[in-house]
């Protein structure tokens, strides 16, 4: 079983990236450098799993499962061709 957090929300480049498997992305307030793999490549996987927690998260949860087809959101774009599966804490999943 292989894990793999995706950086793509700092990197608007990666989003759109459709020929490389993976892309450096720079975190400016984390000052760190990451790879993180492309949407193509995530699109590719056996199962995806989002892991969400906090209130603060729940407008994106609802962005996301509710209007799918909008892409403004990074998660948008994992459509992956195995399982998609969405843990939600009880904060992440209320709807307002």
């Amino acid at each position: 079983l292989e894990q793999h957090t995706p950086s793509l929300l700092p990197a608007p480049a990666a989003l759109d990236e459709r020929a490389r498997l993976v892309h450096a992305v720079h975190v400016a307030d984390e000052d760190t450098d990451r790879i993180t793999l492309t949407p193509p490549e995530l699109n590719h996987a056996a199962c995806v799993l989002f892991l969400v927690t906090g209130s603060e998260k729940a407008a994106a949860v609802h962005t996301v499962l509710e209007q799918p087809g909008g892409l403004p959101l990074p998660a948008q774009r994992v459509r992956p061709a195995g399982r998609l599966l969405w843990l939600l804490d009880a904060a992440a999943a209320a709807t307002r």
